[in-house]
């Protein structure tokens, strides 16, 4: 995979994120997550919607002066909302530091940039790895970006992952990230192959997410982390 994103011009930075939520976790039971991220000098609060099957639908990006919430900001996003406006309600429950390596790669008339992400997750007295690519749509269809994907999992063990780093941050918070569960995934003919082992859909294609017409697609997320949770699961289990 790296000999494939070789072949483009890139660039390396460390993403330092930290993400918040009420108590209550009202954000996320609103489908939201807001993280503050420093990278490469920039510090920038980001609120986004719960990705689904991958795939990243909202986002809303405001830079920052300092690493303190902007409730200003907020205001222009759905998480005020989702807050009844009680911003102070807002404590830090994880963070993530990254190596993140980007690439620009042109395939069939789109730009993509293609990004690997090496680090680790914090919550509490919890960690857990990062080993992830994710693939963001520039310009173009779709369609080129999928295309990408499915070479990329032909060429490496890697998978379509079960939800962002905030989804897993969340479930490390509760102490759930060692319980994966399977999803029902649409199967496409000639692309998709799934086993069922130990209860863990662990798929040997690209598998593509279901998702409505009227949604554009721009970037999707592919890891290899359920191969080693699987691994570990072997080792540990005898």
């Amino acid at each position: 995979m790296r000999g494939r994103l070789a072949e483009t011009p890139g660039r390396r930075l460390r993403l330092s994120s930290t993400y918040y939520d009420t108590p209550e976790r009202d954000l996320r039971s609103a489908g939201l997550t807001l993280r503050i991220r420093l990278a490469d000098g920039r510090i920038t609060q980001t609120v986004k919607t719960i990705t689904v099957g991958g795939v990243d639908r909202g986002e809303w990006e405001h830079p920052l002066t300092s690493d303190r919430i902007d409730p200003n900001a907020l205001s222009s996003t759905p998480a005020m909302a989702a807050l009844d406006g009680r911003v102070d309600r807002l404590a830090a429950i994880f963070s993530t530091s990254v190596e993140r390596e980007s690439h620009i790669i042109e395939q069939n008339g789109a730009t993509i940039e293609a990004s690997i992400d090496l680090g680790e997750t914090f919550a509490a007295d919890r960690s857990e790895r990062t080993r992830e690519l994710e693939l963001e749509l520039k310009n173009g269809s779709p369609t080129a970006m999928f295309a990408l994907a499915r070479s990329l999992a032909d060429a490496a063990p890697i998978f379509l992952a079960s939800g962002s780093k905030a989804d897993r941050g969340h479930r490390l918070c509760e102490g759930t990230q060692d319980d994966p569960r399977t999803s029902q995934v649409p199967s496409l003919a000639g692309a998709t192959r799934v086993e069922e082992r130990r209860g863990v859909a662990e798929a040997v294609r690209f598998l593509s997410p279901l998702i409505k017409p009227d949604v554009r697609i721009s970037r999707i997320r592919l890891a290899d982390w359920i191969r080693d949770r699987l691994t570990e699961g072997r080792q540990r289990g005898g």
